[in-house]
């Protein structure tokens, strides 16, 4: 892994009031043409530069591109960019996925504030009309949906299956400090592929710095072969890949140390499929899909208060899973998955704290959904008690 040393050290003299100097905002370019010299410099005359008083913020911006291959080997999309933005302050982070043309119809923010991990999907309305004009349901008649953004809320940390770009991004900068703090230093699923359910955790092995800021240099994320099809059938996948093989290898590639401070600079993901044509061990893989990042810019300071996506959608639904309710019930009621509280919420309200969702009808009519699941549960397990 190639690392980059950028001289930001500022000797700061405390003269009189003077005037606070701006953040200083470091591009791609600058990062590249690092003085090293000038920094050793700094540390032979004593300059502090590891000592991180306060929690540590800051702001970063790139691009990162997609590229997709099928079963032959060849690719099947063309290349096309993402630009992101992440914003962090000590625990709290917010990732920003603002895609370019042709995939401006929707945005993308993944937020964890506070222990809360929130996610937003806002549609650009002018396309979305457009789209629903041109759509079969509209010309069978159908009324159009309502809303403009979707919405979700989890307790836990990392972002789901569904947010490819935004879990890149949190693999370079977050991931490490969650590995730090958790003893398993396990992932639940990190994509969807067609040979996995939302059920399913791989097995991952990690290699990251052992001290702050723990920036993760390789994952490795493994599976033992099998794969839940629904609820109660299990899959084994046929030799030789019934005892597992590679999911998936992320990269840390490249990095840069700011005011002692490691970020990452260049970054990457390749995930893989079974081979299909005539494999000859389980190391014999197809390509799926390769997701690279690049960091353009820098700032050691965020303005941000509140690291929960901004609700800017006329009318927003929201799936709350601090509330979710597991719908399996048995053989007398169809199996189930997760059920969250859903409510929504409209242009000008806030996200919703717990205290404010109980006095909710919504949560009032999941509550009466659990008393009537416990009921036939308590049935199918004591027969005769009824």
């Amino acid at each position: 892994m190639k690392h980059i040393l950028i001289t930001t050290i500022a000797a700061v003299l405390l003269v009189g009031c003077g005037n606070p100097q701006p953040q200083e905002i470091l591009t791609h370019e600058e990062v590249s043409n690092a003085n090293i010299e000038d920094t050793k410099q700094h540390l032979a005359a004593g300059t502090d530069v590891i000592a991180q008083k306060e929690p540590l913020e800051y702001e970063a911006e790139g691009s990162l591109t997609l590229s997709q291959w099928n079963s032959l080997g060849v690719e099947i999309s063309r290349k096309f960019i993402h630009k992101f933005n992440i914003f962090v302050k000590g625990k709290n982070w917010l990732i920003k996925e603002n895609p370019v043309a042709p995939k401006k119809d929707m945005r993308k923010e993944h937020g964890y504030d506070n222990g809360v991990l929130y996610s937003l999907i806002t549609f650009d309305t002018k396309i979305m009309d457009q789209k629903w004009k041109e759509s079969k349901l509209a010309s069978k008649g159908y009324t159009k949906p309502q809303a403009t953004a979707n919405g979700a809320i989890y307790s836990k940390t990392i972002p789901c299956p569904v947010s490819n770009y935004s879990q890149l991004v949190w693999l370079a900068f977050i991931s490490g400090s969650y590995a730090n703090g958790n003893e398993t230093k396990e992932l639940p699923l990190m994509w969807i592929t067609p040979d996995r359910s939302i059920d399913y955790k791989p097995f991952t092995k990690w290699d990251f710095n052992e001290e702050s800021p723990w920036l993760t240099e390789k994952i490795i994320f493994r599976n033992d072969g099998k794969a839940p099809v629904n609820s109660r059938k299990i899959e084994v996948f046929p030799p030789p890949y019934d005892k597992g093989f590679m999911d998936a290898k992320y990269n840390l590639n490249q990095t840069t140390n700011i005011n002692g401070v490691t970020f990452p600079l260049s970054f990457a993901i390749d995930v893989f499929r079974r081979n299909r044509q005539n494999p000859k061990n389980a190391n014999d893989l197809d390509l799926r899909f390769s997701l690279s990042g690049k960091v353009e810019k820098i700032s050691l300071k965020t303005d941000l208060d509140s690291f929960q996506p901004n609700l800017t959608g006329l009318v927003t639904d929201i799936r709350d899973h601090r509330f979710a309710l597991n719908t399996r019930t048995g053989y007398n009621i169809s199996s189930g998955y997760e059920q969250p509280l859903m409510y929504t919420i409209r242009k000008g309200e806030t996200w919703k704290t717990m205290r404010e969702l109980k006095k909710t009808s919504e949560y009032k009519a999941l509550k009466r959904m659990q008393n009537y699941i416990f009921f036939h549960k308590l049935k199918n397990y004591l027969p005769g008690w009824f």
